[in-house]
């Protein structure tokens, strides 16, 4: 069965309420895998560790990232600067530095400037994405600056890690 909702029961500052709910409104426009559900609450009943609330929100800007079907060099720096946004305010309002799994999403977004050659090197390296994922950030990535022959090929190394897995 799929987890669908994340209840958070924490005390939550005005601070962290704004963020909750811009990630509410960010993702309320496109919905993420998991449907985020903020309770405030007086007592201190956390029911998943923040590590683990980190892991799935990272897991759900990759997932966001990947969805693109067009990514200009404009759009890059703006991955980077939503993300470097969310990443300064949960380590402000949680004290946590640096932020659990941040490079996860660090990582994915820097793949999109790398050369042929250099992408390929990293989609063997970087299992831990999704082969949908490694094909969106080919297609919309190195891809576009390639010949369809060379993509081709670079499709065809993420099939291949993807049936040994």
């Amino acid at each position: 069965m799929a987890i669908t909702t994340l209840v958070l029961t924490v005390p939550i500052s005005g601070e962290l309420q704004r963020v909750a709910t811009g990630l509410v409104f960010v993702f309320a426009r496109q919905p993420p895998p998991l449907t985020l559900l903020y309770l405030c609450s007086s007592s201190l009943s956390y029911q998943w560790p923040l590590c683990n609330v980190c892991y799935i929100i990272i897991s759900m800007f990759v997932c966001r990232f990947s969805l693109a079907k067009k990514c200009t060099n404009e759009g890059r720096a703006l991955m980077q600067l939503d993300f470097q946004q969310y990443r300064t305010k949960v380590e402000k309002i949680s004290g946590i530095r640096p932020l659990p799994y941040h490079q996860y999403v660090e990582d994915y977004i820097k793949a999109y400037y790398l050369s042929e050659t250099d992408t390929e090197e990293w989609i063997r390296k970087h299992t831990e994405y999704s082969s949908k994922q490694l094909q969106s950030l080919v297609v919309t990535g190195v891809g576009s600056r390639i010949t369809k022959r060379s993509r081709q090929r670079l499709l065809t190394v993420i099939e291949e890690l993807e049936k040994r897995k």
